[in-house]
């Protein structure tokens, strides 16, 4: 025979003692359960064995669990606890077929009853397996072991009577010749009766509570107080005929059946006196009447449950008034009647089967009107009124905090609706009023009662005429006139005297907007596109006679034309899709002359020209924060005369250009640091010169150019103290230097050839009367010659090399000054008077 080992993978969690499984295996009615619980775990149809952390030990349907302290168990408990939840699982089919033929609806008044009979049928079959296992364990250890019978103790430890009971069935039975199916039949009979008051490990409550209201059924008032249960099967079939319950108030419930359905039910005191019975007819659909009686045999209640699972309950009350109650298959109400003793319904309430909110409810008065209550999801309601005849008169809505929003009133001979008031939430209503000629009126009334506007309207249904008035003082602010071709104009009058007119196409198309002053004069003229509703054109106009003609171009661009009093033009303004000013242009109303044009970028910056009377210009370039960055002047000729460039951050100039008639300029850059340079240019724009300037505003650099060829020509270079040297860059190469003290006074001239070689220099000395000297030398420093001048410049005397002097040779005043001057000129192509 095969074992079971303890490893198989439908243990799960649960691991089982040696012992157990010897337990487990002296019994061949587990093993033989336990292997089909395996074959079902390998086909998926249950899951592993668990650990139940909450302490309950059940089969629930898809796994057995155990409580979280079996582990504390004895061998004897954990197997018996195994044998019947096992006995649960290999039963589910037995139970299912049990359930389908006794079940009945949930509002079946007897449905807590008979759900507790098919829970603790469940039970029963679950303690038979359990004590089959027991006799087979004790058979194979010559009844040394008895496992543990699950419902034989009390939570107390005390005997529950149960192990006795079924010993005592199973004696009997045998002896009297039962088979083993008869024997099974009454032995589970027997522990249902003992298992109804037991608490439930998995919940508390006594099992047949907890089964009685497992499906939803509603408990009778008795149901807490059972004393016993018990169940009768005369052929020991396993087919009840009777289920009777006592209970502690003496009172008694006895269920009976035929052919495995219920037939009837009665309940009596403790004196054995009938307090209510129910008796039952089954069609062959399904379907089945429960009739209710009192405990005289009358009529107080009829249950009709479809097959459909669907139910409507009556119950008949003793004034002779009825209701009728509608259940789905569901079990969910799904309507509510009142009737009346003469069977006239009086109130049918209707609910939503899903939440249980009543979504209509309508009340029949005794001369056959009606009023339908509509509960709309979203918490409004509507009422809707019929006469006897059944035609509705009035229609009223009210909002979800039960305030009328509507209410709409019928003609119940024709239908025709006479009049239609619509609430607002403050109060405020319109009273609509259909006249029998077919004309209308619209009456709009405030929250106090007072008329702010009255519509009337044509048998077309088109508004003719529409008026508004102030609530408080009646005066009227608008009127609203309406042509026969659908066009229309809305007169505004105003607080302050002052009014409004606009004009509508026969579309409804606002193509016009006009504003009038206290006095009647326009103040202002709008113009609209009538097939988009673009406006087109805006007019402002001042009081004295100037105005402002705005002008909305289809692609989104603008123009803004200024008159003065006399109509001339004084200023043209154009605008960027984006509303920004991109041109703006002035003009002298009187003469039409331009005076001004400014050009606008997109990021903000901008040009403006202004045209003076002389006919000279000045342009003003400045960046997107309105900070000029440029200036320039303009001559009569449009020729530009200067350009001035300014640091946009902090305003400083950074650089003027001044441009000459004749094409010249000069341009100068002022530097952070407050240096400066000055840029010479020729009429033909190539640069002349070029000086540099300290903070101090001294120069310091200059620079000269050929104007033709661009060659530097000279540079100066000044010092601090005044002094300079001037490089002077000839034709042909060679160079000349000059230099300067800081009076002003020349003191060397130097000379070098096209290689960068001296080739003679010049020192001058000045004396205290104003005279001075002048000395040449070669490259090697020998001295060519000398001469002395007057505080006039006249020359006094000179050398030459003639005399052969040398560096350290004295002046001789015997001289020849005329051959000296002319022998010095002749030798080094300078004039005798140095003048250079």
């Amino acid at each position: 025979m095969a074992a079971i080992a303890g490893t198989e993978a439908f243990w799960g969690d649960i691991k089982p003692s040696a012992q157990e499984l010897a337990y487990i295996n002296d019994s061949p009615t587990l093993v033989q359960q336990l292997l089909q619980y395996q074959t079902a775990y390998t086909n998926k149809l249950v899951d592993v064995m668990k650990i139940d952390p909450a302490g309950g030990t059940e089969f629930n349907g898809s796994y057995v669990q155990f409580a979280s302290n079996y582990n504390t168990w004895s061998p004897e408990m954990f197997v018996g606890e195994l044998a019947h939840e096992i006995g649960h699982f290999v039963n589910q089919a037995a139970d299912t077929a049990f359930t389908n033929q006794y079940e009945v609806s949930s509002n079946d008044p007897n449905a807590y009853s008979i759900d507790a009979m098919l829970g603790l049928h469940r039970e029963g079959e679950a303690v038979y397996n359990n004590y089959v296992v027991q006799q087979e364990i004790s058979a194979a250890t010559a009844g040394q072991v008895k496992i543990y019978l699950a419902g034989a103790l009390n939570v107390d430890g005390t005997s529950t009577g149960l192990q006795q009971l079924l010993d005592a069935q199973h004696a009997f039975d045998q002896a009297d010749g039962y088979s083993p199916t008869e024997d099974r039949n009454l032995m589970i009979e027997q522990a249902m009766g003992v298992y109804a008051l037991l608490p439930g490990s998995a919940n508390g409550l006594p099992y047949y509570n907890y089964y009685g209201q497992v499906n939803g059924a509603q408990a009778p008032a008795q149901a807490p107080e059972l004393a016993n249960v018990t169940f009768t099967d005369p052929m020991a079939t396993g087919n009840f005929t009777t289920e009777k319950e006592v209970f502690t108030s003496g009172e008694t419930e006895t269920q009976n059946f035929s052919n495995g359905v219920i037939s009837s039910s009665s309940l009596s005191d403790q004196f054995g006196n009938v307090i209510s019975q129910t008796v039952y007819s089954h069609g062959a659909d399904g379907s089945y009447i429960a009739n209710i009686y009192d405990g005289t045999g009358n009529l107080t209640g009829q249950d009709q449950f479809h097959s459909d699972g669907s139910e409507v309950a009556y119950q008949l009350l003793g004034n002779g008034t009825q209701n009728a109650t509608v259940y789905n298959a569901a079990g969910q109400e799904t309507e509510y009647a009142t009737f009346g003793a003469n069977g006239a319904k009086t109130q049918d309430t209707f609910y939503d089967a899903t939440t249980g909110r009543a979504t209509e409810q309508d009340e029949y008065s005794a001369d056959g009107s009606a009023v339908a209550h509509l509960f709309n999801t979203d918490g409004t309601q509507n009422a809707i009124v019929f006469n006897a005849a059944g035609h509705e008169t009035e229609n009223a809505s009210f909002g979800t905090n039960g305030q009328l929003t509507q209410d709409t009133y019928y003609d119940a001979s024709t239908g025709r609706m006479t009049e239609q008031d619509n609430y607002n939430a403050d109060g405020s209503a319109i009273a609509h009023l259909f006249n029998a000629d077919g004309t209308q009126n619209a009456i709009v009334f405030n929250a106090a009662g007072h008329e702010t506007e009255n519509a009337s309207f044509g048998t077309n249904g088109q508004m003719t005429q529409d008026t508004y008035y102030d609530a408080s003082t009646g005066r009227m602010t608008e009127q609203d006139n309406y042509n026969a071709d659908g066009s229309a104009i809305a007169h505004l009058f105003n607080a302050d005297g002052t009014q409004n007119a606009i004009v509508f196409n026969a579309a409804g198309h606002e193509t016009e907007n006009a504003s009038f002053g206290v006095n009647g004069q326009k103040t202002q003229d709008v113009f609209f596109d009538a097939t988009t509703g673009r406006e087109t054109q805006e007019n402002d106009i001042n009081a004295d006679g100037s105005q402002v003609d705005h002008v909305f171009n289809t692609n989104g661009t603008q123009t803004a034309y200024v008159f003065n009093a006399a109509g001339h033009e004084t200023e043209q303004a154009n605008f960027g899709t984006n509303g920004k000013l991109t041109q703006d242009y002035v003009f002298d109303g009187n003469t039409g002359r331009e005076l001004q044009e400014t050009d606008y970028n997109a990021d903000g910056s901008g040009v403006a020209h202004i045209f003076n009377p002389d006919g000279t210009q000045n342009a003003a370039v400045f960046d997107p924060n309105g900070h000029v960055s440029e200036y320039a002047t303009f001559g009569a000729n449009g020729q530009k005369t200067q350009d001035i460039f300014y640091d946009t951050s902090t305003g400083r100039e950074t650089q003027e250009n001044d441009f000459n008639p004749d094409g010249s300029a000069v341009a100068h850059v002022f530097n952070p640091d407050g240096s400066q340079t000055a840029t010479v240019y020729n009429a033909a724009g190539h640069e002349t010169e070029y000086a540099m300037f300290n903070t101090s505003g001294q120069k310091t650099d200059d620079y000269f150019f050929d104007g033709t060829t661009g060659r530097e020509t000279e540079y100066n270079q000044y010092h601090g103290d005044g002094s300079m040297t001037a490089w002077q860059y000839n034709t042909d190469n060679s160079t000349d230097a000059i230099i300067f003290n800081g009076n002003g006074q020349e003191i060397e001239y130097d000379t070098y050839n096209a290689n960068g070689q001296l080739t003679g220099f010049t020192q001058f000395t000045y004396g205290a009367g104003g005279g001075y000297n002048a000395v040449a030398y070669g490259p090697t420093g020998y001295e060519l010659g000398w001469s002395d001048y007057s505080s006039s410049g006249g020359l006094i005397s000179s050398g030459g090399g003639q005399y052969d002097f040398t560096l350290d040779d004295g002046y001789e005043c015997t001289g020849d000054m005329a051959g000296f001057a002319q022998s010095f000129e002749s030798d080094f192509g300078y004039s005798c008077d140095f003048d250079f």
